[in-house]
């Protein structure tokens, strides 16, 4: 598993523009990655985890259910290639106006969890869990090096 990217700003306002989220969300499902990003105009707040990630996800919902009270949107979306920016633009939308959580299940590949930019400690608290798994997942793969090893590898 690949670090998480920081947190980019993807905007929506051009056909160029609207592929760089579909080609962010098919980075996430092929490489496996974790993903967040601020989305323009909307300025909500996107996390990508790829639904294999079973641990990482039932923490997130966790998170939100207890800001939310539980009542957090749940959405599964197959949206064909033509219409996947509309789809995700009008939900995007929904997330805004409402000030309410939502999370996507898509293509049966990546979980996806949009908050309102109102909610800046719950957008803190996701990354963090997100930094955390990916910390984890550096440990478990091994090959860290020592401060005083790499003192000496530089030879300072």
């Amino acid at each position: 598993m690949q670090p998480a990217l920081p947190t980019r700003i993807i905007p929506l306002s051009t056909s160029y523009q609207r592929t760089k989220l579909e080609q962010w969300l098919t980075e996430a499902i092929v490489n496996q990655t974790r993903l967040t990003a601020t989305y323009h105009p909307s300025r909500i707040f996107l996390a990508a985890v790829p639904l294999t990630d079973v641990e990482l996800i039932a923490q997130l919902k966790r998170c939100l259910n207890a800001e939310d009270d539980g009542d957090v949107s749940q959405v599964e979306i197959f949206p064909s290639r033509k219409y996947t920016t509309v789809i995700l633009q009008k939900l995007f939308d929904h997330v805004e106006e409402t000030k309410e959580c939502l999370t996507l299940t898509y293509l049966k590949k990546l979980f996806i969890i949009v908050v309102p930019k109102e909610k800046e400690e719950l957008m803190e608290e996701i990354e963090d869990w997100i930094d955390n798994a990916d910390a984890d997942d550096a440990l478990r793969e091994g090959g860290s090096t020592t401060l005083d090893d790499l003192i000496r590898e530089l030879g300072l």
